[in-house]
């Protein structure tokens, strides 16, 4: 019965309190629980909504000296996180210094996203940039992610908890909000709690295990990391051996399945010739120009794209230069699907979110609903296009 920070605490405190009812003995076992509950509902009392620059908005993580907050720049609408210290340790120059060193010791980690200490102002804090999309944002999607992206993610996540546990650190609350994808790769959001972690490197391996089962896509790697929930391979190096078998099995699988497909000679040229043509097709259908939001969250979450009627960049962002939005499609590199169905549901939930900073945004980008409806009809078709197109390679 572990709490989740991205869960109200009111609804983990339930689920507690009716166990408790069903089991009377265990009263006491979860008094601990409890009060980790309780805190979580007290630890935003005597904060400021905004510290630095930053509007804190669901918790990330916390500790006994300090609290984690997801939120998004006031000044430019980047989304950002903030580490406070706790109000009854705010100007402790103890806990400020050793702040001070997990920041330094984060920028020797490779892959970890970048943290810095600022010591001025009301309240000191610990800056951290959440480059691209968190896979917690991409998730749950209308159909699964594809099954080599997924292993992708998985080998770009181990080597990112391998580069933690070479050092003698563990990660201890890795969710989905934690793994950043970003064009380049894989950033791994992580903060140095002050406590000591209780736990050992197949904990974070566990965590790891758990994000992947509930993607609920077929592949061998997800059906040999899936397991890792209920039994955690004791290190990343075991857990990179069970990776590359499983790698290794789909690379069989995949040469019988070419062998077999060439067996069927003649019935496979008629599904090359539907591929060639539904790939001729998608490359005349270029995408339209323009800029829109397509969705604002209610914590100021921005959805935005822009296209020039070549390429597409969009994601969620604010305030930032159209170049720095993540690459959505491109002639050269094609659709990127994750962030296709990212788009697709921003635009389906543009209603339900801040009509007002909505409004804002499309004025600032000189932007409206019809090139949104636009962009939003024409991934829709490129992304019918590309599972054609699939379905066809796997004739």
């Amino acid at each position: 019965m572990l709490a989740d920070p991205a869960r109200p605490a009111g609804e983990d405190r339930a689920r507690v309190e009716a166990w408790a009812e069903q089991d009377p003995a265990s009263h006491q076992a979860l008094d601990a629980t409890l009060l980790l509950l309780r805190d979580r509902e007290t630890c935003a009392e005597g904060l400021p909504a905004v510290v630095g620059e930053v509007r804190r908005s669901t918790l990330m993580d916390a500790d006994a000296v300090s609290t984690t907050w997801r939120g998004w720049n006031v000044r430019t609408g980047a989304p950002e996180a903030v580490r406070c210290l706790r109000p009854a340790h705010r100007r402790d120059p103890v806990w400020g210094r050793r702040l001070e060193r997990g920041v330094a010791l984060a920028g020797r980690i490779p892959g970890l996203a970048p943290l810095a200490w600022c010591p001025h102002g009301e309240w000191p804090h610990v800056h951290a940039s959440l480059p691209g999309v968190s896979l917690e944002d991409l998730l749950p999607a209308e159909d699964p992610p594809e099954g080599i992206q997924v292993a992708r993610w998985v080998l770009l996540a181990l080597e990112r908890l391998g580069a933690l546990h070479d050092r003698g650190l563990v990660h201890g609350s890795l969710a989905a909000r934690h793994l950043l994808l970003q064009r380049t790769g894989l950033a791994l959001a992580w903060f140095d709690p002050v406590a000591e972690v209780p736990g050992a490197p197949s904990d974070d391996l566990a965590a790891l295990g758990r994000i992947v089962a509930a993607l609920d896509a077929a592949h061998p790697v997800i059906q040999a990391v899936s397991p890792w929930a209920e039994a955690p391979p004791a290190s990343v190096a075991d857990a990179w051996r069970l990776v590359r078998g499983a790698l290794a099995e789909c690379l069989i699988t995949e040469r019988h399945r070419l062998a077999a497909r060439a067996r069927r000679g003649a019935r496979g040229d008629r599904a090359a010739r539907l591929r060639l043509a539904a790939t001729r097709l998608a490359r005349a259908l270029p995408p339209p120009s323009g800029r829109c939001c397509l969705h604002a969250g209610p914590d100021g979450h921005l959805v935005l794209v822009e296209s020039d009627g070549h390429s597409v960049r969009g994601g969620p962002a604010a305030g930032v230069p159209p170049g720095d939005l993540a690459v959505v499609y491109h002639p050269d590199q094609g659709l990127d699907a994750p962030h296709a169905r990212l788009l697709l549901r921003a635009w389906a939930r543009r209603d339900q979110g801040d009509p007002d900073l909505r409004a804002r945004a499309q004025g600032e980008w000189k932007a409206d609903d019809a090139v949104g409806e636009a962009l939003a009809r024409w991934l829709s078709a490129r992304s019918r296009l590309r599972q054609a197109v699939l379905l066809l390679d796997r004739a």
